[in-house]
């Protein structure tokens, strides 16, 4: 995982991760919340984390954010 700003220092618990990112479930300090944090492993390109960014921005409902 990477270093993450320090707003989110609490790593709660390290989730599964697939082919080309790595989650974890952290505390916001900012928003006093939980949540979930994905980084792209080495070697992935940028522009595969901005595809799936674009397909979520599509989905509509009060349980995705």
């Amino acid at each position: 995982m990477i270093v993450l700003p320090a707003r989110y220092s609490t790593v709660i618990k390290t989730l599964s991760g697939g082919g080309m990112s790595e989650t974890a479930l952290c505390f916001d300090g900012n928003l006093q919340r939980k949540v979930v944090v994905k980084s792209l492993k080495p070697g992935i390109e940028k522009h595969r984390l901005m595809d799936e960014l674009s397909a979520l921005a599509d989905i509509r409902s009060k349980y995705v954010v």
